[in-house]
């Protein structure tokens, strides 16, 4: 018999990490009435949304009526579904709603599904649970404000390393130190991917192997992108990588600002992330996630290369307070192009805001106008300023 299946949660107090959470979303579910807002639990895959949900429910006497939201993501679609369960039940039970992967809904522009749920949820005479993997895509945002959100985290690897070795006492099983640690870091935080580890590596007496495809962390694949003698090698280390996207996307700037090569292969490398980063905003409003795997290759564009390896973030505090500064009033000046010219924000990174720096840049006193006309003080024409300069001196000006 599988561990995994054995070992299954029963009750909410039998499972691991996120304590808070869990006592919160029981409660919540115990103390449900009719027009309560819906709970949303948002987290990455593997933190315990789904089970959470389910060993609640259980628990508490209600039946679970589980949707994936992401393969109902049409208003006709969720319709046909959700339509029923808004009238009173005809059957004398509890019953619960589980939206999973609401991060996955088309919102109005694509056929209105998210729409149709902001509008359903609070109608709806029976409780609902939502659950999403993104926090940060335009969809879970809108859901967030008419919910109470919960976020759920990765279970840490002290608590982790205690709950297998528990199960390994259980089940009269014995590991060596060094296979217990290699399954925790190999499951990522992942409760289920740690158990079937320490079985796999006790049935067989083989080392552990991940069973989260070979994933490995986030320092080691962005340390293989910049280390790779071929670019393949560094797209292979990144889609391998378990960091989410904006987590790579972070972790690729600190290493590259931090970096000790030339001024101009540093731009060039920035200049890549910057398409990497408006490629993925296109990804979190459109929901196309397939087109991850050009992100993937943009990012390991922007590191191949470098022969810089992974860099903390350790950034001296004087230049961090300037990338932090100056980046917010650049982000702001994106903002007022993106109006006066009609395009989104990310285009106005993309396409405007390079050529934009070096005209105004120019004429200081013009440069000024502009930043008076877009709302921006003086701080802010003082960073263009300083931007106009670092273009400049990069472009052998």
């Amino acid at each position: 018999m599988m561990w995994v299946e054995k070992y299954r949660p029963g009750k909410v107090s039998e499972m691991v990490g996120n304590e808070d959470i869990r006592g919160r979303f029981f409660s919540w579910l115990e103390g449900w009435e009719q027009g309560a807002k819906p709970a949303l639990l948002v987290g990455p895959p593997g933190t315990g949304k789904t089970t959470l949900v389910h060993v609640t429910a259980a628990q508490l006497g209600y039946f679970v009526i589980e949707l994936n939201a992401s393969d109902l993501r049409t208003k006709e679609a969720l319709q046909g579904r959700l339509g029923a369960l808004a009238s009173e039940s005809l059957v004398d039970e509890k019953r619960l709603l589980f939206l999973d992967e609401v991060d996955g809904l088309f919102g109005r522009a694509d056929f209105g599904g998210l729409e149709f749920v902001l509008d359903t949820v609070g109608e709806m005479t029976l409780p609902v649970a939502m659950a999403a993997n993104f926090g940060e895509v335009e969809q879970v945002k809108k859901l967030s404000k008419i919910s109470v959100t919960m976020p759920m985290r990765r279970v840490s690897e002290r608590l982790l390393e205690m709950y297998i070795r528990d199960i390994l006492g259980r089940e009269g099983a014995k590991l060596s130190d060094e296979a217990v640690l290699r399954a925790v870091i190999g499951a990522r935080g992942d409760v289920r991917a740690a158990i079937n580890n320490i079985q796999s590596a006790f049935l067989s007496g083989k080392p552990v192997e991940t069973m989260r495809n070979q994933q490995v962390g986030l320092p080691e694949a962005i340390g293989v992108a910049t280390s790779a003698s071929r670019r393949e090698d560094a797209v292979k280390a990144l889609r391998e990588c378990d960091g989410q996207p904006d987590e790579r996307l972070q972790a690729a700037f600190t290493s590259i600002v931090a970096a000790d090569i030339p001024l101009e292969r540093k731009r060039e490398a920035l200049r890549a992330l910057t398409e990497a980063n408006v490629l993925l905003g296109h990804i979190l409003r459109t929901q196309r996630w397939r087109q991850l795997r050009y992100f993937d290759q943009l990012l390991a564009g922007a590191l191949f290369g470098l022969h810089s390896g992974y860099v903390s973030d350790d950034i001296a505090w004087p230049v961090k307070i300037r990338i932090w500064n100056d980046g917010r009033y650049l982000r702001a000046f994106e903002l007022y192009l993106a109006r006066r010219y009609h395009v989104s924000r990310a285009d106005a990174a993309a396409y405007f805001l390079h050529s934009a720096v070096l005209i105004y840049g120019r004429d200081p006193s013009l440069l000024r106008r502009v930043c008076e006309r877009g709302g921006l003080d003086e701080k802010a024409a003082n960073a263009l300023e300083r931007e106009y300069k670092l273009l400049v001196k990069g472009l052998g000006g």
